[in-house]
């Protein structure tokens, strides 16, 4: 039970990827369209959205499951699990964006790449992560299926216990 919020997180990741490609590709049409004239920002709000509430699931499945499943003297490190492995993901997804940026400045024909500031196209980059959501979930149904809860008694359960 306690590992299905990091699921729903995951799947709500992949799902707000190919939202993220679709407003990618209103805003960008829209811009050679009428540069004077972009698009809303209300329109991001669907991508952010459902980023937002992935995260949301991601972070307290994470903290809920390092709090259970850990004794109660070693609660803060276990948390500290939980944000290191945040971090790693971002200094992850950085490092992906530099490669999908010099892999699109030697693949398109203007040479500039997916993030330059006057050609910014991350159709490439949303497909990606699309795909690495995938795998990720594939990754974490695997382990999930395997794993068993072996959670030790904390100190609170002993106390009541004992009563």
């Amino acid at each position: 039970m306690q590992l299905q919020p990091v699921g729903v997180g995951l799947v709500l990741c992949i799902i707000s990827m190919p939202v993220a490609r679709l407003v990618e590709v209103k805003r960008r049409n829209r811009a050679i369209k009428d540069p004077f004239h972009p698009i809303s920002l209300f329109w991001l709000s669907f991508q952010y959205g459902l980023f937002g509430m992935a995260h949301n699931f991601t972070v307290v499945g994470l903290l809920e499951f390092f709090y259970k499943e850990t004794l109660s003297g070693m609660w803060s490190l276990s948390i500290s699990f939980t944000w290191l492995s945040l971090s790693f993901g971002y200094h992850l997804s950085t490092i992906f964006a530099n490669i999908i940026n010099s892999v699109a400045r030697r693949i398109t024909p203007s040479k500039q790449g997916c993030l330059h500031e006057k050609n910014l196209n991350l159709n490439l980059f949303h497909w990606f992560l699309a795909a690495l959501s995938c795998l990720n979930l594939a990754n974490y149904v695997f382990w999930a299926s395997w794993y068993k809860t072996d959670a030790p008694v904390s100190n609170i359960d002993v106390k009541v216990a004992k009563k």
